[in-house]
């Protein structure tokens, strides 16, 4: 997935469970201003800040018994 294809993703998933940026910013633990950049474009997110945790396990995007790898296929 390229960074594109990523904030897409994000922001579609983030608008289907309903949360605004600064909800999903303070789940992340991340300021609204950074989730901000990154689905503008400006900033680069790392995996590793959180947003692939959200797009695996928030709401109805919750994948019960499958590897990792499955999961990673899933959100693509």
């Amino acid at each position: 997935m390229n960074d594109i294809e990523f904030i897409e993703t994000l922001k579609q998933k983030r608008n289907a469970c309903d949360y605004s940026q600064s909800r999903l910013a303070q789940e992340l633990q991340i300021s609204r201003q950074n989730l901000n950049e990154i689905e503008n474009g400006k900033t680069k997110a790392s995996m590793e800040s959180g947003l692939l945790h959200f797009l695996l396990y928030q709401r109805e995007y919750i994948v019960f018994r499958l590897s990792w790898q499955q999961r990673l296929q899933y959100i693509q």
